[in-house]
């Protein structure tokens, strides 16, 4: 095996920063910015609309559950540069769409090939390629989505208004799909591919995970996607900002402004916890990441504007937990089937984003308020702790009855 002075592996950082930001970013966040535009033009009302992206989130979780399977037997440029045409034509379809039907019919496709591009390929890539500095590295691959967004959706706005809304997706869709193309053409699935060993050499904690694997343990895995459900879910509190804001009498620019906190804290945190990850191992940094959430969402029902954007920022800065809980998790306790376990709990997780919105509306519904959701968020916060502790004991009697 070569040890080149500049490692390949960078390039493949740059890869999944471009997957990540075209996939993600433009032809997946941005979505939503059409859609007020859409249902003014079609008259559809915004449940209508809301319907197509719940499909689509539905066949999106069936992609992250096959790609796996995919990358391992197809190759990763091929597979990639065909998702992408794929994700970018269903994409620029719309823009010739005038019945809300044909959005569904395309919302399978857009998500499938959505969930071929996203998360858990570019999860699966930089395990691959990098022992040391993985989690900093993944935490930056997959902060490129809302970096992306934040930069774009600014500049769609004005070409919405000036251009419209057809001109916009399809513009959109050539952006994204040139920027798609690019990652395809950087991402090998493997060094070994190219006659390269991965980046770096194996921390102690990554030493003694790697190898590891406790077996099925359905109770434990069962606990890791109690973990991956409650981590995923907290993605869906920023959804509910405009609501709160208005149950508690406060002008509709805070909820902008909360939303914008989270935003930045979830760029942030991305990163921060990644590199906290490859320094102490994987457990104490997501239990400081559900610690921190729960405090958060416990101060953040004060009403007190100030606090909650401290607190807002805190929410998203745990945005780490919906993106990377799996891939630390199954690391450490599944080994041998990390694709596998992988691919399912993100799966679930994503699915699980799609429906805990409506949980939370309807919650705050019956209790006239959204504290109460906001505490048993909290609550739910703490009990993953323990669920963490349980998990490290167990592996931990793994470890010891194989010595044995």
């Amino acid at each position: 095996m070569k040890r080149p002075k500049f490692h390949y592996a960078w390039v493949i950082l740059l890869g999944c920063v471009l997957l990540e930001a075209g996939g993600a970013g433009l032809l997946s966040n941005a979505v939503a910015l059409f859609f007020g535009p859409m249902a003014a033009e079609l008259g559809v009302s915004n449940a209508e609309m809301s319907l197509y992206s719940s499909i689509r989130t539905i066949f999106l979780a069936g992609g992250l559950l096959v790609v796996p399977k995919l990358l391992r037997r197809f190759d990763s440029r091929k597979l990639i540069a065909l998702s992408s045409l794929v994700l970018a034509g269903s994409f620029a379809a719309q823009a010739f769409f005038y019945d809300i039907r044909l959005w569904y019919l395309i919302a399978p496709l857009n998500g499938f090939s959505l969930g071929c591009e996203i998360m858990v390929t570019v999860t699966l890539i930089v395990n691959n390629w990098f022992r040391e500095h993985r989690g900093m590295v993944l935490g930056i691959s997959l902060a490129a989505s809302g970096v992306a967004t934040a930069v774009y959706n600014p500049i769609a706005s004005h070409w919405v208004s000036v251009y419209g809304w057809r001109s916009t997706v399809l513009i959109t869709a050539g952006i994204a799909l040139a920027v798609l193309l690019v990652s395809a053409v950087l991402l090998v699935y493997r060094p070994e591919e190219m006659g390269l060993e991965p980046y770096g050499k194996a921390s102690e904690t990554q030493k003694e995970a790697e190898g590891q694997d406790i077996g099925k343990a359905p109770l434990a895995f069962l606990g890791c996607l109690f973990l991956v459900l409650v981590g995923n879910s907290a993605v869906t509190l920023v959804g509910q900002y405009s609501l709160m804001t208005e149950q508690l009498k406060q002008p509709l620019s805070l909820a902008a402004v909360l939303s914008s906190s989270t935003m930045i804290g979830n760029m942030t945190g991305k990163i921060l916890l990644g590199a906290l990850a490859d320094r102490f191992g994987c457990w104490p940094a997501l239990s400081g990441a559900f610690l921190l959430l729960g405090i958060s969402c416990f101060l953040f029902t004060g009403g007190q504007q100030g606090l909650m954007i401290v607190c807002a920022f805190f929410i998203g800065f745990c945005y780490f937990l919906a993106t990377m809980v799996a891939s630390l998790i199954c690391r450490e306790l599944f080994n041998d089937r990390y694709a596998e376990y992988l691919g399912r709990l993100n799966a679930a997780g994503y699915l699980s984003s799609a429906f805990s919105g409506i949980v939370m509306a309807a919650l705050s519904d019956l209790f006239g308020s959204y504290t109460p959701v906001y505490l048993g968020f909290g609550i739910l916060s703490l009990l993953c702790i323990g669920i963490l502790y349980w998990l490290k004991r167990v592996q931990k009697r793994h470890m010891v009855n194989k010595e044995l």
